[in-house]
């Protein structure tokens, strides 16, 4: 694989010292980590206001920023539990060690997934029973602003998951999370696999999530006062002998307590070639450009939109993803395709030190949506969704917390 942005990461960590601004490497923390749940319950209360409820991963050094601005003596016992455990997990960057030198660490894990059912979404359950042993092992270092991350697993679940392919546990075990980056005040970027999430705390993104494996990609995160531009290029698998590749831009606005968003991707396939550099430039609006000549390449390009908004104790959130729409029927048909489309909508009651909560979405998938005739440019890796991972459905939920 060719990886022409390598040049772009290490130009950066060279410049560091001169750019003036670097700062203390921060590790990128793995949307699966049992942290989020407490973030997003401290989050929804509106404490860890710095962080931007609707994109993830988080780095390490952004929650403790957070957690440094909360006066745990002032809450509710139950809020300030959660407060104490996220604190054991950042004890060592709450400790003030942050220039203490290079920083090295390792973990290791393990354990079993066990259910009544093959397929581990509850409210879609499909197989029989079964007990899938697992295991991770990792290790990481931060040295100035560079930061780098590995982590091994083996997940015999993966042989059995109806939903996707097994993406191959060579030896036992596969690269789940592997990457180096270099870090800044104004931004950051990335090379390798890490899983992310463009969307609500608690929810899956219509555009870009961590459905699917972790794909080798070159991320860059740029921050200028209240706004902020993402960008991310990543190479999917292969159908035959045809390489794709996915690349997503957004722009974010964001205040304490309102955040709206743009983003697009598309995924691409060359008639030859590799990454293409113009699909690459976040600054070049692709809804505009992507068809231009020369069109060498297969494209799906989708559209999205978000927005989340805390009134008092009550947060207004919502997601709107336009996969395709048939502006001029082509090939002899006078009538248009059905819009292919996708959005939530929900609400949630959180009182600010209260250990009660009540979540309202209300999520539609329209038929098609992710999924084309030309199975190249459908919008998924290893067969599980890049987005959603499911399309033709409508869902209506209604959780009530109560934490004792």
């Amino acid at each position: 694989m060719n990886w022409r942005p390598t040049l772009a990461l290490v130009l950066l960590a060279v410049l560091a010292p001169a750019l003036g601004d670097a700062q203390t490497a921060s590790r990128l923390i793995p949307t699966d980590h049992w942290s989020y749940e407490y973030i997003r319950r401290l989050r929804d209360r509106g404490y860890l206001a710095n962080l931007n409820p609707l994109v993830q991963p988080y780095r390490r050094d952004e929650v403790v920023r957070g957690l440094r601005t909360i006066d745990v003596s002032a809450l509710h016992p139950e809020v300030s539990e959660w407060v104490e455990l996220l604190d054991l997990e950042f004890r060592r960057e709450l400790g003030g060690d942050d220039n203490e030198g290079p920083r090295f660490g390792a973990s290791a894990e393990a354990g079993a997934w066990a259910s009544t059912s093959q397929r581990l979404d509850p409210l879609r359950p499909l197989g029989g029973e079964g007990v899938w042993p697992y295991y991770a092992i990792g290790g990481w270092s931060e040295i100035g602003p560079i930061v780098a991350d590995l982590r091994i697993r083996g997940d015999t679940y993966f042989n059995d998951d109806p939903d996707g392919m097994n993406p191959g546990q060579r030896r036992g075990g596969r690269s789940d999370v592997a990457y180096i980056g270099a870090q800044f005040s104004f931004g950051g970027v990335y090379l390798g696999r890490f899983s992310r999430n463009w969307s609500m705390l608690g929810t899956r993104s219509l555009l870009l999530s961590d459905v699917a494996t972790p794909h080798p990609q070159f991320a860059l995160e740029l921050r200028a006062g209240r706004f902020s531009l993402r960008s991310t290029h990543g190479e999917l698998d292969s159908f035959d002998t045809t390489k794709r590749w996915i690349t997503g831009h957004r722009i974010d606005y964001q205040t304490e307590r309102f955040v709206a968003s743009f983003g697009e991707s598309i995924l691409y396939a060359p008639t030859s070639g590799g990454m293409q550099l113009r699909f690459m430039n976040p600054l070049e609006f692709m809804f505009l450009d992507h068809d231009n000549e020369p069109n060498d390449a297969t494209q799906n390009l989708m559209l999205d939109a978000q927005v989340w908004w805390k009134l008092g104790a009550v947060s207004l959130f919502g997601e709107g993803m336009l996969d395709d729409i048939d502006v001029n029927p082509q090939g002899g048909r006078t009538e248009r395709e059905p819009t292919l489309y996708a959005f939530t909508l929900g609400t949630k009651w959180t009182p600010e030190n209260s250990r009660i909560g009540v979540t309202l979405t209300y999520q539609q998938v329209s038929a098609w949506a992710y999924r084309t005739p030309n199975i190249v440019d459908q919008y998924s890796f290893l067969q599980r969704g890049v987005g959603e991972n499911y399309s033709d459905y409508d869902r209506l939920s209604a959780v009530v917390d109560w934490f004792t």
